[in-house]
């Protein structure tokens, strides 16, 4: 927790300063890079360290002096940048890797739990392996950097209405300074800098008593349910249907969190700060020792379902999560069992656990836990032993998705000997647009490649010209939707050529997909000066034609007379 006296005032201004710089980085590592046609993996190694180094640094000013709050950020930031750059090398593609999540959750849980340990290293006064000192600065990021955000969106909510209130007298110099995103993103990391230093100076320490107080009411409750069901569970049986399924096994892991949340919640940081009620201590002891059954649960659910699918990169996911959540129940069940003082060894065990979750978290940036090849090497196997059929194998996932690994086991399967070979030929060839030999949607020849794919009514077709205004992002949802099959067969994608706006103002079209529903989304694309623009995907109206109707009876442009009523510098526009 933050001493009396306080942190410097070089320390607040250099929250304040860090939170405004860090709201201009993530808007000019955003898409103003991406438009300058910088390669995804350059992208991710400028991006990933001022990520890391941001979330690492600020929180840690206050308990820490501007500088060491650097050291801890910038040594984060290097092994953690180097780790994941070595990393995205298990794909082709940079975009592909930051897209399948799994090594980015793992940086971040490394940083969640080293920033409390590193500040404690580094605070003198503290040690990294006292437990009081990392609960307290663990309970003191968290609801410091909470009650930030919610500032920084009350700060807007604030701006927001002064714009109304000035506006209303022809004034409007608050929505011209904030028009643009860089104006907007630092301002948002300003106010979240103005907040933590705020909160640095005054400290949580009755904040963090206040939360855990309130966190200890449920303990009876949760101690409850997890008891009722894990007396109920044999009766359904380990074989039933819906047990083993992944969200099951989720609902199980989020559940054996929350227990072992509210345990430590109710262990506090020392014996003078447990929770004092002897009602409220028996609960959760007693959660303590079911915690190992409902851990263990989860990792049998997550078990079944590798048993039955094999292994794929989010059930490795799942099941470290598992593994960690069961090392806790174990920890946390011994520590009761043999008796008094079982909370001091509770907290010990946390401690020790918290360095299992670093080493899990460091092992997905490794090849110890390549979540792709150990995937793909499973499916290999599976469909080697007859154990899935050429249909069933998901090859797609295999050749999009799971990297390097997956593509040459899926080439391999496809090349093999086997008299399925021949089969699996024919659906990766037909799958062949999203392997790592087709350029990313987001370059020129990707968007080439898009636009002579798309079917195009009422006028010339589109070019790549007119997708150059789209992100990559929107550019695969056209594409996935053009993957999917309409009632009538037809590719579930259609650009419509029409007038929708004055004669002569320039050329239009508006680019309708599907998602996952039967109602298309649309994308309006104009032409002004010889530049192309476009809005965000819109969607429409659920009794709106499909994407068939669509095709076999295309709309043309009308004109809607407009009535405009002037305000000020503005005015209404009525729609008949």
């Amino acid at each position: 927790m933050i001493s009396a006296t306080g942190p410097s005032t070089a320390t607040k201004i250099a929250a304040v300063a860090g939170g405004a710089l860090a709201g201009l980085a993530a808007w000019a590592l955003g898409d103003p890079l991406a438009s300058m046609g910088v390669s995804p993996r350059l992208h991710l190694a400028l991006a990933l360290p001022v990520a890391v180094f941001f979330a690492a640094a600020l929180p840690a000013l206050g308990p820490l002096s501007a500088p060491r709050a650097a050291v801890l950020g910038a040594g984060l930031a290097v092994p953690l940048t180097v780790l994941t750059l070595l990393a995205s090398f298990r794909f082709d593609d940079a975009i592909a890797f930051v897209e399948s999540a799994h090594a980015l959750m793992a940086v971040l849980v490394v940083v969640v739990i080293a920033v409390p340990i590193l500040i404690a290293a580094l605070r003198p006064g503290q040690h990294w392996r006292r437990y009081d000192d990392l609960f307290g600065n663990a309970w003191d990021i968290v609801l410091r950097c909470a009650l930030a955000v919610a500032f920084a969106g009350l700060g807007w909510l604030v701006l927001f209405l002064g714009d109304t209130l000035l506006d209303l007298v022809g004034i409007d110099v608050i929505a011209r300074l904030f028009d643009d995103d860089p104006q907007r993103f630092t301002l948002t990391g300003l106010l979240i800098g103005l907040a933590l230093a705020a909160l640095a100076e005054t400290g949580l320490g009755k904040g963090q008593a206040q939360v855990l107080r309130l966190l200890r009411l449920l303990v009876p409750v949760v101690m409850a349910v997890t008891a009722v069901f894990l007396v109920a569970f044999p009766l359904q049986g380990l074989s039933s249907e819906a047990f083993g399924v992944l969200s099951e096994a989720g609902t199980l892991m989020a559940m054996a969190f929350a227990a072992a949340l509210l345990v430590t919640a109710t262990a506090g940081a020392d014996d003078d700060g447990a929770a004092r009620s002897a009602t409220l201590r028996w609960c959760a002891a007693v959660l303590a020792l079911l915690l190992p059954a409902l851990s263990g649960l989860a990792l049998v659910a997550v078990g079944l379902r590798v048993g039955q699918y094999g292994w794929t990169p989010d059930r490795l996911a799942a099941a470290s999560i598992a593994v960690v959540l069961a090392g806790h129940g174990v920890v946390y069940a011994v520590a009761v069992l043999r008796g008094a003082g079982w909370m001091a060894r509770l907290r010990q065990g946390n401690v020790a656990m918290a360095g299992v979750t670093v080493l899990v978290a460091l092992a997905w940036l490794t090849p110890v836990l390549d979540p792709q090849r150990i995937s793909a090497s499973s499916q290999e196997r599976r469909f080697a032993r007859g154990a899935v059929s050429v249909e069933a194998l998901d090859l797609a996932a295999m050749a999009r998705d799971w990297g390097r690994s997956g593509d040459a086991a899926a080439e391999r399967l496809a090349t093999g000997d086997t008299p399925e070979a021949a089969a699996l030929r024919e659906r990766l060839d037909a799958i062949g647009s999203g392997r790592r030999d087709a350029p990313r949607l987001g370059t020129p020849r990707g968007r080439v490649d898009l636009a002579e794919t798309l079917p195009t009514v009422g006028g010339a077709p589109v070019t790549s010209e007119m997708l150059g205004a789209l992100n990559e992002w929107l550019l695969g949802q056209i594409a996935d939707g053009c993957a999917r099959a309409t009632g009538e067969g037809r590719p579930g994608c259609l650009v419509i050529r029409a007038e929708l706006l004055e004669a002569g103002a320039g050329d239009e079209a508006v680019i309708a997909y599907h998602d996952d529903t039967d109602t298309p989304r649309l994308i309006v694309l104009a032409e002004r000066d010889g530049q192309w623009t476009s809005n965000a995907a819109m969607e429409i109206d659920g009794a709106a034609p499909d994407i068939d109707t669509l095709a076999a009876d295309p709309p043309g442009g009308a004109a809607a007379p407009l009535r405009m009523l002037p305000l000020g510098q503005g005015g209404l526009v009525v729609l008949p």
